[in-house]
C-alpha cells in the first residue's frame, strides 16, 4: 500500500468513526418529546416490560439512542456508540481499502464519491438520526455480500436487524424489508430460506426478555397500531418556509449534479442491473419520505435530504465497476471533503456553531462536528446528578401522593421523576393513542381494580385538538373513577384521586346515519350524552394512509351559550364512547364538570369538516346514549 493511500485510508476511517459517534445525553425537563425519552429511560431501570406494561415504537433498548443520566443508561449508551463507531470504521476500512478484497479494491472513485455523500448527509446537511445508523451499516454489509457473495455479511446484517427491532421496532421492520428485497433481487434460492433467521431470533430474544407469546403479539400489534395511526392522527398541514425551501433547493441541486456525474461518467452503467439493486433501497427511501413529510415542524422535514444522501452513498457501494470520472473531479472531491471536515473541526472548536446565524439549521449542522458534540455531552454527563434536579411537581401534590401509586395524563411523563411509585399507562403518552384500540387499552388501565390511586392531570392537547376527546374512552373511565383533590392554577395541574365509581346507567337515545358534512344536533338529555361515531376510511383514504397521510379532520362545535369553536378530532377514536354533550376546553371547565356541573361546556350541535374528511365514507352511523346516575 502506498503512503498516500495509507493516509487516505486512515483519514476516511477517522471520518467514519467520528460521524458514527452518536452518543448524546438528554436532560430531564418537561416537554412532549423529552417526556417519552425520559419514560423509556426510566422503564429500563424500573423493570417495566414491553408487551406487559407498555407499548411504544421505541423498544426496550430504545434508551440507547437517546440516553439520560438515569441508572447506568448513559454508560450503556456510551459503550454502544463506541462499539458502533469502531465497527463502522472497521467495516468501511474493509470495504474501501482492503487490498486483499479484490472485488472492491479497484473502485477508488466509488469510494470517494460514497464517502463525500456520506459525510455531507450525516454531518453537513442535518446530522444523520441515530436510528438510521444501523440501517446504513446494514446496507454496507449487504453491498459486501452483493460484491463478494459471502453469506457471513448477510448474517451480520440479520443480527443488526434483530438488534434494531429492540431499539425501535418499526425501524427494525424497515431493516427487515431491506433484507427481504435484497434476497429477492440478488439470490432468492440462497437467501429467502435464511430470512427466517431474523424473525426467529427476534422471537427468541423477546421470549428471553419477556417469556409470554401473547404479550409479544400484544406488543407487536400495539406498535403497528401506533405506526399506522400516526399517518392520520399526527398529520398536519405542511407549511414550507422560505429558508427551508432554499435549503432543500440547494441540496437537490447538489444531489442532481452528483447523480448526473454518476450516470454520464459510468461507462459500465447497466440500467437493468442498476434497477435491480435500486429495489433494495425502495423501502428505506419510502420510509424516510413518510417520516419526514407525514407532519410538518419539529425538524422532521430537515431529516429527509441528509438520509437520502446517506442512502445514495450506500447505493454507490453496490456498483460492480469503477465510476469513470476524471482525475480533476476526483481531486476536487478529495480536497472538498478534506476542506469541509477541517472547517467544521475549526468552527466547532471555536464554538462558532452556537451563534444564531441565518439560516440557523444550516449553519448549526454545517459547522458542528460530531466529535465535539460528544465532548459536550460527555462533559454534561460528568456534571449532571439526579440529586440536584429541580422538583417539578407542586410540593402539595407530593405530600398527598407520598408512596401511593400515581400516573400522569396526558403527556408530561418527565414529572414522574418526583413520583416514587409511578405507574404507566400502556400507551404512556395519551396523544400516541392514535386509534380506537389503543384508546381502549388505556381505558382498561383506569377501569382495572389495580389502577393507580392518583393521576397528575392537565387539560393540555397538541395539534389544536379538542382536549380529552382525543382519547374519548380513556376520558370516560377517568370521569367514572376519579375526582379532583387539588388544583395548581399556576402550573395548570390537577391531582385526581380514585374514588368509588360513579354508578352510571346507559339508555340508547337513537341510532342514525348522517352525511359526513351534516350538522349533527346533540339530543337533549338530563344526564350526559355519549356518542359513538363509526367513521371509516373510504378506498381512497386507505390508499392515502398507506402512500402518504390523511390530512386533519376538524369538528365545529356550537355550544348552548352561543360560542362556535372549531378544533381537530381523531376520527378513528370517535367510535369509542365519547362524552359529546359536554366538551372541556380549559382548567375551569374541567374543574366545574368534575364537581358535578353538567351545564359546563354544554354542546348544541357538531359538524365535521377539514381536508381529511373527504377520505372518509360519505355516510356516518352515529349512536347516541344517555348516561344518568
Amino acid at each position: 500500500m502506498t503512503d498516500d493511500r495509507k493516509y487516505i485510508r486512515i483519514f476516511y476511517t477517522i471520518i467514519a468513526f467520528i460521524t458514527f459517534f452518536k452518543f448524546s445525553l438528554s436532560s430531564i425537563t418537561t416537554g412532549l418529546d423529552v417526556s417519552w425519552v425520559y419514560a423509556i429511560n426510566r422503564f429500563f431501570n424500573k423493570g417495566v416490560l414491553w408487551g406487559h406494561d407498555v407499548m411504544f415504537t421505541y423498544g426496550p433498548l430504545g434508551f440507547i439512542i437517546c440516553p439520560m443520566n438515569i441508572g447506568s443508561n448513559a454508560i450503556i449508551s456510551l459503550a454502544y456508540w463506541i462499539f458502533m463507531a469502531v465497527s463502522s470504521g472497521l467495516i468501511f476500512s474493509y470495504i474501501f481499502f482492503s487490498e486483499c478484497n479484490s472485488v472492491v479494491s479497484s473502485r477508488k472513485n466509488n469510494i470517494l464519491i460514497s464517502l463525500t455523500l456520506f459525510y455531507l448527509g450525516s454531518c453537513v446537511f442535518g446530522r444523520l438520526s441515530s436510528e438510521y445508523v444501523t440501517t446504513f451499516m446494514i446496507l454496507c454489509l449487504l453491498s459486501l455480500c452483493w460484491n463478494s457473495d459471502e453469506f457471513k455479511f448477510f448474517f451480520m446484517a440479520s443480527l443488526l436487524c434483530v438488534f434494531s427491532m429492540f431499539i425501535k421496532f418499526n425501524s427494525g421492520i424497515v431493516n427487515f424489508m431491506i433484507l427481504v428485497m435484497f434476497s429477492l433481487v440478488f439470490h432468492p434460492a440462497k437467501y429467502m430460506t435464511t430470512l427466517i433467521i431474523t424473525p426467529a431470533l427476534f422471537v427468541l430474544c423477546f421470549m428471553i426478555y419477556n417469556p409470554s407469546f401473547s404479550e409479544l403479539i400484544y406488543y407487536v400489534r400495539g406498535v403497528c397500531e401506533i405506526s399506522s395511526g400516526y399517518m392520520s392522527a399526527m398529520s398536519t398541514s405542511f407549511f414550507l418556509s422560505k429558508s427551508f425551501a432554499l435549503m432543500m433547493t440547494a441540496m437537490f441541486i447538489i444531489y442532481a449534479f452528483i447523480l448526473f456525474v454518476i450516470l454520464k461518467k459510468s461507462e459500465f452503467f447497466d440500467v437493468r442491473h442498476s434497477m435491480r439493486y435500486a429495489m433494495i433501497f425502495a423501502v428505506p427511501f419510502f420510509g424516510e419520505f413518510k417520516h419526514a413529510f407525514t407532519r410538518s415542524g419539529g425538524g422532521h422535514n430537515f431529516s429527509f435530504m441528509p438520509v437520502i444522501y446517506v442512502y445514495i452513498s450506500a447505493y454507490i457501494l453496490f456498483m460492480k465497476g469503477e465510476l469513470n470520472v476524471s482525475k480533476a473531479f476526483s481531486k476536487f472531491l478529495k480536497y472538498s471533503l478534506c476542506a469541509i471536515f477541517c472547517v467544521s473541526f475549526i468552527l466547532s472548536s471555536l464554538g462558532i456553531n452556537k451563534l444564531g446565524i441565518w439560516p440557523k439549521m444550516a449553519v448549526y449542522h454545517a459547522s458542528t462536528n460530531p466529535l465535539f458534540e460528544f465532548y459536550d455531552n460527555a462533559k454534561s454527563f460528568m456534571n449532571s446528578s439526579s440529586d440536584n434536579r429541580e422538583v417539578k411537581l407542586p410540593s402539595e401534590f407530593l405530600s398527598i401522593i407520598s408512596n401511593d401509586t400515581a400516573t400522569i395524563y396526558p403527556m408530561e411523563i418527565s414529572l414522574a421523576e418526583d413520583i416514587p411509585n409511578y405507574k404507566s399507562m400502556p400507551i404512556f403518552q395519551a396523544y400516541s393513542a392514535y386509534t380506537s384500540w389503543l384508546d381502549e387499552q388505556n381505558a382498561e388501565f383506569y377501569s382495572d381494580n389495580d389502577a393507580p390511586k392518583f393521576i397528575v392531570f392537565n387539560t393540555e392537547a397538541i395539534d389544536e385538538r379538542f382536549p380529552l376527546i382525543e382519547c374519548p374512552q380513556t376520558w370516560y373511565e377517568i370521569f367514572r373513577h376519579y375526582e379532583v383533590t387539588l388544583h395548581d392554577t399556576d402550573k395548570h395541574m390537577f391531582l385526581l384521586e380514585r374514588r368509588a365509581s360513579r354508578k352510571l346507567e346507559s339508555h340508547e337515545i337513537s341510532t342514525r346515519t348522517y352525511s359526513r358534512d351534516d350538522v349533527i344536533n346533540i339530543p337533549a338529555a338530563k344526564g350526559l350524552c355519549v356518542m359513538n361515531a363509526d367513521m371509516k376510511l373510504n378506498l381512497m383514504g386507505r390508499f392515502m394512509k398507506l402512500a402518504y397521510k390523511i390530512p386533519a379532520v376538524m369538528m365545529t362545535v356550537e355550544f348552548d351559550d352561543g360560542r362556535i369553536i372549531t378544533k381537530r378530532v381523531i376520527a378513528d377514536s370517535l367510535q369509542n364512547d365519547t362524552i359529546i354533550s359536554n366538551l372541556i376546553l380549559d382548567d375551569n371547565d374541567f374543574e366545574q364538570f368534575m364537581n358535578g356541573d353538567l351545564k359546563t361546556g354544554r354542546v348544541k350541535s357538531i359538524q365535521f369538516s377539514g381536508d381529511g374528511l373527504k377520505y372518509y365514507a360519505s355516510n356516518i352511523a352515529i349512536t347516541f346514549t344517555e348516561l344518568t346516575e
